[in-house]
């Protein structure tokens, strides 16, 4: 019985700490940071180094007083990270051209592991298995 136990806890302990518990947010550090689209870059880019997952996703903002957010979920071995576009104040005066960007996010440290990445752009939704080592 008390095998049993220590058992279960060394289980529950490992599980945690590798952050595979199904249907439980994992907490991960993410940064974003836009950059003047390049040209030529049409589609997202993915792209794994070591333990960290880089995101690259064109995007057009309506005028350059937007900005790009970023919302960064980890549950199980799914990844979700969703790029939106933020209105700035509804009292602010913006020049109306439209503004290319290149948004770029990092996820730091991610446990090892296989994971189904969906990235969702204003544009368009990628889901993508990706493996980090």
């Amino acid at each position: 019985m008390k095998r049993s136990c220590l058992a279960s806890a060394l289980l529950f302990f490992l599980l945690i700490g590798r952050g595979k518990v199904e249907g439980q947010p994992i907490d991960v550090r993410s940064e974003l940071k836009t950059e003047p689209a390049p040209q030529g870059q049409a589609a997202p880019d993915i792209r794994v180094e070591g333990r960290n997952l880089f995101l690259r996703a064109p995007i057009t903002l309506p005028d350059p007083c937007h900005q790009v957010t970023e919302k960064t979920k980890v549950e199980g071995t799914e990844i979700v990270v969703k790029l939106e576009i933020e209105a700035p104040p509804a009292d602010s005066f913006c020049i109306q051209v439209l503004k290319a960007v290149l948004a770029k996010v990092t996820i730091f440290d991610l446990s090892r592991g296989a994971y189904t990445l969906t990235l969702e752009t204003p544009a368009q939704t990628i889901r993508e298995a990706v493996r980090i080592d």
